[in-house]
C-alpha cells in the first residue's frame, strides 16, 4: 500500500511539472537587447545625451553595470566626446539604462561582437 501512495505522489508531481514547465520556458526567457548607433552630445553625470540616426536626441542612464570602451578597450563615460559614434545597447524591457556603450575614436567602424557577422 505504502509502494502505491509514492507511486501516486511522484505521478501528480510529474504531471504538475510538466504542466508548469511551457510558463516556466516562456518566463525566463532572456529578451534581446535594443541596440541603437548615434553620436554623443554630451556625459553629464550618471545620463549619456546621444543623438540616434534620425537625429532624435535620447538620455540613457549610466550605471555602475554599464560597460564603456572606445575602439574596444575599456574607457569612462567622461572619455566620450562630443560627436563621437557610439552604440548604446539596452534591455529592451528597460531601455532608459544602458548595459554598453560602444565608442569610436580612431577605428573605422565598431567591434564585430560573438555571434555577429
Amino acid at each position: 500500500m505504502r509502494h502505491i501512495a509514492v507511486a501516486s505522489f511522484q505521478g501528480a508531481l510529474a504531471c504538475v511539472l510538466l504542466a508548469t514547465l511551457p510558463a516556466w520556458a516562456l518566463t525566463d526567457k532572456p529578451e534581446k537587447p535594443d541596440t541603437r548607433e548615434g553620436k554623443v552630445v554630451g556625459v553629464k553625470e550618471t545620463r549619456l545625451i546621444m543623438t540616434d540616426q534620425n537625429g532624435e536626441e535620447r538620455i540613457q542612464a549610466l550605471d555602475s553595470f554599464t560597460k564603456v570602451t572606445i575602439d574596444g578597450r575599456p574607457a569612462k563615460p567622461q572619455d566620450l566626446k562630443a560627436g563621437m559614434p557610439i552604440r548604446v545597447t539596452t534591455k529592451r524591457d528597460t531601455s532608459r539604462t544602458a548595459l554598453r556603450v560602444e565608442g569610436i575614436d580612431q577605428s573605422k567602424d565598431f567591434p564585430t561582437r560573438r555571434g555577429e557577422k
